[in-house]
């Protein structure tokens, strides 16, 4: 099975509290995936991802999409 070229990983909402949960799941992803493009895609507004939290994804997220208009809320 050849490896993923890119991930896109969707969250409906993405606050500082909920993206230092979401640390753990990207340490993993980054270690299963390590060559992989890993888009982070916030459905409604802003993602933790994209400001505060950019220092300690660095690494482990290559893009942070905010506002992408999907989901329910």
């Amino acid at each position: 099975m050849r490896a993923p070229a890119t991930i896109c990983v969707y969250v409906g909402l993405d606050a500082f509290g909920d993206g230092l949960m979401k640390l753990p799941f990207l340490r993993a992803l980054r270690r299963a995936f390590p060559r992989a493009c890993v888009a982070w895609l916030a459905g409604k507004g802003r993602s933790a991802f994209a400001h505060e939290l950019a220092p300690l994804a660095s690494g482990l997220i290559d893009e942070a999409i905010e506002n992408a208009g999907i989901g329910s809320r």
